[in-house]
């Protein structure tokens, strides 16, 4: 859910130097948002509670640039509030977009550390302090104490505020820089040091306190961009041609600094040389449901159709990774009704075509080895598409290659299906029989009738555990 300062405004301003007063929605709602995605089907939603312009969506003690300053209910306003109790109330967990750079940091506030530098950057150049977590320490409160530098303080006390005010988090989203980030005079930056500042403008981000904290307040807590969760690597919706690996080779200790990836397609035996540890990170894909690429709302854009909605979940959620699809209130503060019935349609179909197992009640019997995965059906069914499991909760992800094959009964034999699926600009191309992890789903060249389908495994690391092999017509 992108809803900030940028949804207010014709044209974006990400420099930080946007007024806090431009941020009034007249029917804010996130009661009405909780219905939409519960109606789509949805079960996580992360909401931006700090883009890289600063402005937060809570009113922080450690800042001026949010909601308190805004017209919103007075002054009074805490839409992160309203955001997770809608949201708990509907049964979805809740994660946080909260994103390392602070461009009215950077642009706006002034450091307390060395008189005439801005608050964020210069991280060599100011220097490290100790720094209490929280500012006031209050008895039977958790504390802490990092040596850092001046904004990885600020940036800890309100990752506090966030983690310890408005319950249990099940993400936090990291965007933009991870490690650190140089400011320049851009679009986006708009960075021009203040008369008399000198040395190197970069902000450092300190990865390793920020790990510890957010783990010592939210147990277990998975990080996009850090320990938890791999990004797909583009924002179009598409994940990798023949699935997604969900264990990763890194060179470094799982929870210090950022995951350091060998080369290669991550996952595959190639990038195991010269890592040291794999790890369990699952793949996200995030994509804005608008047709122009837009994360927050703008007037008079229209929605990616209900085909395009299709590919990418298939390319998604059918290639081992999660779906994190994008939705954007309008400056009324509630969800359009066009992405609500984009949001509809897209679970209609998938409902449609994979909540109706075509196998129906056919027992799958699975060879001593675990390779060969077989359904005998009643009489001869027709279907489009197959769907794949791995028992990844209790082995992991392991199977490598694989080919799907249906009973000829007319040859007496078993014969390969041919699967396709589909790039970003809808064009049908070869599917690839290779990774299937906790979710696989792929679609036939040509529909298939027969009463015999099985699955053999090729290639695995150990012995495989699939545990699901359904049948699917669209």
């Amino acid at each position: 859910m992108h809803f900030t300062t940028r949804t207010f405004v014709d044209k974006p301003q990400p420099d930080g130097r946007l007024s806090p007063t431009v941020f009034n929605p007249s029917d804010l709602d996130t009661d009405q948002w909780a219905r939409v995605l519960r109606a789509g089907g949805y079960r996580h939603v992360v909401l931006t509670v700090k883009h890289g312009d600063g402005f937060l969506l809570y009113p922080s003690a450690y800042s001026t640039y949010s909601v308190a300053r805004s017209p919103y209910r007075n002054g009074k306003g805490d839409v992160l509030r309203e955001f997770t109790d809608s949201m708990r109330r509907a049964g979805l967990s809740v994660g946080f977009y909260f994103s390392p750079p602070n461009r009215h940091e950077l642009n706006v506030e002034r450091s307390r550390w060395k008189k005439g530098y801005p608050r964020y950057g210069y991280s060599e150049v100011k220097g490290n302090r100790a720094c209490p977590v929280p500012e006031r320490r209050a008895p039977g409160r958790p504390s802490f104490t990092f040596r850092t530098d001046e904004y990885n303080c600020l940036f800890l006390r309100q990752l506090y505020e966030i983690f310890t005010q408005y319950g249990p988090v099940s993400e936090w989203w990291l965007d933009e820089y991870v490690t650190s980030h140089t400011p320049r005079n851009d679009s986006r930056d708009a960075f021009v040091p203040p008369p008399g500042v000198t040395g190197d403008p970069t902000q450092r981000f300190d990865t390793t306190a920020w790990w510890s904290l957010a783990e010592a307040l939210q147990p277990g807590i998975p990080v996009f961009n850090g320990w938890g969760l791999r990004w797909v690597g583009n924002e179009q919706g598409f994940a990798r041609v023949g699935g997604e690996w969900s264990t990763i080779a890194v060179r470094n200790q799982p929870g210090t600094g950022v995951p350091q990836f060998t080369a290669g397609a991550p996952g595959d035996r190639e990038t195991w040389d010269g890592a040291t540890h794999l790890v369990w990170m699952p793949t996200e894909v995030d994509v804005p449901m608008s047709a122009g690429g837009n994360w927050s709302w703008n007037p008079g854009e229209q929605q990616k159709s209900p085909e395009q909605l299709w590919h990418i979940y298939v390319a998604s959620v059918g290639r081992n990774a999660n779906l994190l699809l994008n939705f954007g209130p309008d400056r009324s503060g509630r969800i359009p009704e066009d992405q609500e019935e984009r949001a509809l349609g897209l679970r209609q179909r998938i409902s449609r075509v994979f909540g109706n197992d075509v196998a129906g009640t056919a027992r799958t019997s699975v060879s001593a080895d675990g390779r060969i995965i077989e359904r005998r059906l009643a009489r001869p069914t027709t279907f489009n598409w197959i769907g794949l499991r791995e028992d990844v909760a209790r082995h992991g992800q392991r199977v490598e290659s694989y080919r799907i094959e249906a009973w000829d009964s007319r040859q007496g034999s078993w014969r390969r299906l041919t699967t396709t699926t589909w790039n970003e600009k809808g064009r049908v191309i070869p599917d690839i029989d290779a990774r299937i992890g906790f979710q696989r789903y792929q679609h036939l060249e040509e529909p298939t009738t027969t009463r015999r389908v099985r699955v053999v495994v090729t290639e695995s690391r150990r012995e495989p555990h699939v545990s699901a092999l359904t049948l699917h017509r669209d």
